[in-house]
C-alpha cells in the first residue's frame, strides 16, 4: 500500500513553519518507508495565505501522475505527534472509504462542514478521484470570478468551502468518507496528528515555538533522535 505524505507553504512567510512541522513528518515518513512531497510558492494567487489553495493541485497533480494509494495532506501548522503509530493497520480497516477527515463539530457523521487541516484521500476509490477533480473545477471557476483575489472577510469561498460544497452536493461522498475524532487527528490535543490552528494561537512566532516543542516531546517520547531530519529543508 502506497502512503505519501504532502506538506506546502509559501516561499517565505510560512516557510519557516514548514521547516519545524516537516521534521516530524519526514521522520515518520522515513521509519515507515512512506513518501514524503513538499512544495513551497504558490500555485494559484500571490498572496502567503494563497498557499492554503496549493493542497487541491498538489493532490490532483498527484492523481494525475497515477498515484494508487493513500494521499496524505497536512496544513502547515499540522505535524506528527506520535512517531509509533501504525498506519498501515489504522488504514486497512477503512480501505474502503474515500476519505478520511475531521468534521466540524466532533461526533458528527454524514457531514458535509468539515475541517481539511488533515485530509487523507484514498485514491484507489472512484468518489475520492471524483472529488478531487471537482475540487479542481470549483477552484478554477473561483479564480475566474475573481474570488480568491478578494480579501478572506469579503470572499465567499475558499478551499476549505469548496471542498465543503462538493460534500454537501454529494451524499455518496459523505457516506463514503470516514469521520475521525480530533483526539487522534486535527485537533490541539489529537494523539496521532496534531493541528495548532491559527484561530487558537494568532501569533506565528508563538505558534512555531509551541509546534517546536511538541516535536521535541514526541521524539523524545518516542525515543528517536531528530537530528537526522532537522536543518535539512524540504
Amino acid at each position: 500500500m502506497r502512503i505519501r505524505f504532502i506538506q506546502t507553504s509559501d516561499a517565505v512567510r510560512y516557510a519557516p513553519m514548514l521547516d519545524v512541522t516537516s521534521v516530524s513528518v519526514r521522520a515518520f515518513c522515513a521509519r515507515n518507508a512512506y513518501e514524503y512531497e513538499s512544495f513551497r510558492g504558490l500555485k494559484v494567487g500571490a498572496r502567503p495565505q494563497d498557499a492554503t489553495y496549493n493542497r487541491i493541485a498538489l493532490l490532483n497533480e498527484s492523481i494525475d501522475a497515477g498515484f494508487e494509494g493513500w494521499l496524505v495532506f497536512l496544513d502547515t501548522d499540522a505535524f506528527i505527534v506520535d512517531l509509533r503509530f501504525d498506519l498501515d493497520a489504522y488504514l486497512k480497516r477503512y480501505e474502503d472509504r474515500a476519505l478520511i477527515l475531521r468534521p466540524s463539530v466532533p461526533g458528527a457523521e454524514g457531514a458535509w462542514r468539515v475541517n481539511v487541516g488533515v485530509l487523507f484521500v484514498n485514491t484507489r476509490h472512484p468518489l475520492a478521484v471524483t472529488a478531487m477533480r471537482a475540487w479542481r473545477r470549483m477552484l478554477h471557476i473561483a479564480k475566474a470570478a475573481g474570488q480568491i483575489a478578494l480579501p478572506p472577510h469579503y470572499a465567499l469561498v475558499d478551499d476549505q468551502k469548496l471542498l465543503q460544497f462538493h460534500l454537501m452536493l454529494t451524499p455518496a461522498l459523505r457516506r463514503a468518507t470516514h469521520y475521525e475524532d480530533p483526539r487522534l487527528i486535527n485537533g490541539a490535543e489529537a494523539s496521532f496528528i496534531a493541528h495548532y490552528l491559527l484561530s487558537d494561537v494568532p501569533d506565528l512566532d508563538m505558534r512555531i515555538a509551541m509546534i517546536a516543542a511538541r516535536i521535541d516531546r514526541a521524539f523524545a517520547e518516542a525515543e528517536i533522535d531528530p537530528t537526522p531530519w532537522r536543518g535539512v529543508q524540504t
